[in-house]
């Protein structure tokens, strides 16, 4: 049985892999966004040179003195290259000993979409799940997701795939996983960081009691009311939302 990659970095959790030092991570994460738009000149046709001036001159990764943790700020300027530039950081960050510890802003209301950073802090080598086990969840949860999914999803239950990242500018990071919130609007709210409208969504409630065996559960540290795991939800655990 192939091991999901979800798994396999929290295997690496285990381990406790050992982080590489902190000018070697930032010296990454700056070569990542190089590469990213390198590639983004070349071949997309949505190309703005102003864009990635400013990305540039505006990304800052940094050492917290007083912690010993990383910053990390990117300003938002496309949404494609965001969330690419956030998911590469993100998969890169996990495989050298640096997790992510904080989003800054997420827990904001109103979230200003328009002028928004991507303000995120890592920390090196503690992983911070084990603080934020959730043991007592509600009966009904919710998950919004493209309608687009809704064909797949009824087929297959929720995968925590990459192809259902739904909130790649929130990403826990290291993980594959799946939001879930307490009620509806939450679980819009989820969505509406990525550009969604309610159009163009479609909510699922999800009966908590037909979860599968072992499911575990994890406050999500960008998000105050949102959950997310790491386990498929099958099936007979969901239903459309008609409210």
């Amino acid at each position: 049985m192939t091991i999901n990659r979800a798994q396999q970095l929290l295997n690496l959790c285990e381990r406790r892999i050992k982080p590489v030092y902190y000018e070697d991570l930032i010296k990454g994460i700056y070569r990542i966004i190089d590469k990213i738009l390198i590639e983004y000149k070349k071949y997309d046709p949505d190309y703005n040179e102003r864009k990635e001036q400013h990305l540039r001159e505006t990304t800052k990764v940094r050492l917290l003195i007083n912690t010993k943790d990383v910053r990390v700020v990117i300003p938002h300027v496309d949404s494609k290259l965001n969330r690419l530039i956030d998911d590469k950081v993100f998969d890169y960050t996990g495989k050298v000993g640096w997790f992510l510890q904080k989003a800054v802003g997420f827990d904001k209301e109103p979230v200003d979409y328009v002028n928004f950073n991507h303000e995120w802090i890592f920390s090196p080598g503690a992983h911070p799940d084990s603080d934020r086990r959730i043991y007592t969840i509600p009966n009904i949860l919710y998950h919004a997701t493209p309608l687009s999914n809704t064909t797949a999803i009824l087929k297959q239950g929720l995968l925590p795939n990459s192809d259902y990242r739904h909130t790649r500018w929130m990403e826990v990071g290291q993980y594959e996983v799946i939001y879930l919130a307490k009620n509806k609007v939450d679980s819009l709210d989820v969505l509406k960081k990525q550009g969604y409208n309610e159009k163009e969504v479609i909510v699922f409630r999800v009966d908590t009691s037909k979860l599968l065996h072992g499911a575990k559960f994890y406050q999500d540290p960008q998000h105050v009311r949102a959950f997310y795991t790491t386990t498929r939800i099958p099936v007979n655990a969901l239903t459309i939302d008609e409210g």
